[in-house]
C-alpha cells in the first residue's frame, strides 16, 4: 500500500471527525498526548513524507478509530479486488462471456473453501445473482441468502465497493430497496470521496428515483429526487449527469401534475441535444415527451 494513500485516507478520517491537524497530532500547548508535529502530519497526509508505523497507530487511535476501521477505509479507498470484480462483471455482461465469469466464481469458491472469508462469500453471491438474472445454468440465490445479505449490509457502519455491489445485485424487494437506498447514502460518506464512486452512487439513486416515478409513488419519488439533486451539488459532476437529472426531473413534474413545467424541462434538454447535434438523443426525448403527454394528459 502506497504511503500517499495511507496519508490521504487519514486526512479524510480526521476531517470527518472535525479534528484539526494540531489536535490529531497532539501538537498544541499543554498537550498530554504529543505524537508528532502538525507540520509532519500535514506532509504525511499530502503524501510528501512518510511516518513510522507506530506513529500511524497512535494517530489513528487519537482520532477515535480502531486500526481495523482505518484499514477498512484504506481498502475501500484504493482500487481493490472488489473494484476489479465490478469492472469484470460489467465487461463480461456486455460481452455475455458467462464462461469467463464462471471461472472467476470457481476461483472464489476454491478460496472460500480454504479461508471462509466473508468478503469472498459475498462476491460469490453477487456473481450467482448475476447468473440468475440472465438465466445462466442453474445458479440461484435463495430468499434466505438475500435476507442474509440485507442483514450484512445493515450491520456495516460504512459501505465500500463490495457493499455497494451487494446492494445493486441483491434482490431486496421494492420497499427494502428504498430503505436500503437511504442507508446507501448514509453509509457511503467515506466511499463517496472518490469521484468515480460518487458517480456510481448517483447512478443508483437515479435508478431508484425513476423506479418510484414509474410506480406512481409520489412520496418516494419526491424524497429521492431531492437526494439525487443533492448528490449533483458537487463540482466534478459533468454536464451529461446534469442533463440526465433534468430528464428525471421532467418526468417527475408530470407525475405530480405540473405538466407545463415537465414539458418545459424536457424541451430544454431537447434543445441542448439539438444544438450539440445529437439527433438520436433528440428524437428519443421527443418520443418521451409524446409518451408522457399521452399518459398524463389523457
Amino acid at each position: 500500500m502506497e504511503a500517499k494513500i495511507l496519508g490521504l485516507v487519514f486526512r479524510e478520517c480526521r476531517e470527518l471527525k472535525n479534528m484539526s491537524l494540531a489536535k490529531a497530532a497532539g501538537d498544541f500547548s499543554h498537550s498530554l498526548n504529543y505524537i508528532t508535529s502538525k507540520t509532519q502530519l500535514s506532509r504525511f497526509e499530502r503524501g510528501i513524507e512518510d511516518i513510522t508505523f507506530q506513529k500511524i497507530l497512535a494517530l489513528v487511535e487519537n482520532i477515535g478509530l480502531s486500526f481495523e476501521e482505518y484499514l477498512y477505509h484504506v481498502r475501500n479507498y484504493s482500487l481493490d479486488d472488489s473494484t476489479d470484480l465490478f469492472q469484470r462483471l460489467v465487461y463480461l455482461n456486455e460481452t455475455k462471456d458467462f464462461a469467463g465469469l464462471e471461472k472467476i466464481y470457481q476461483n472464489l469458491l476454491v478460496s472460500y473453501n480454504k479461508t471462509s472469508a466473508p468478503h469472498t462469500y459475498w462476491k460469490m453471491q453477487i456473481i450467482r445473482q448475476n447468473f440468475e438474472n440472465y438465466g445462466y445454468k442453474d445458479y440461484k440465490v435463495t430468499p434466505e441468502e438475500h435476507l442474509a445479505a440485507a442483514d450484512y449490509l445493515f450491520s456495516m457502519l460504512e459501505w465500500g465497493e463490495l457493499e455497494v455491489q451487494l446492494y445493486v445485485f441483491t434482490d431486496l424487494g421494492e420497499q427494502l430497496r428504498y430503505d436500503y437506498a437511504r442507508e446507501l447514502l448514509k453509509r457511503t460518506e467515506f466511499f463517496q470521496k472518490l469521484p468515480q464512486n460518487k458517480r456510481r452512487i448517483i447512478t443508483i439513486i437515479k435508478g431508484i428515483t425513476y423506479e418510484a416515478i414509474n410506480n406512481n409513488n409520489r412520496e418516494i419519488a419526491t424524497e429521492f429526487l431531492e437526494k439525487y439533486r443533492q448528490l449533483l451539488n458537487v463540482p466534478f459532476v459533468d454536464v451529461q449527469n446534469r442533463k440526465e437529472f433534468m430528464l428525471v426531473e421532467g418526468e417527475y413534474y408530470y407525475l405530480v401534475g405540473k405538466f407545463a413545467k415537465g414539458r418545459k424541462t424536457l424541451e430544454n434538454v431537447l434543445t441542448a441535444y439539438e444544438m450539440l447535434q445529437y439527433p438520436q438523443s433528440a428524437t428519443n426525448i421527443k418520443k418521451r415527451i409524446e409518451k408522457l403527454e399521452k399518459k398524463y394528459r389523457n
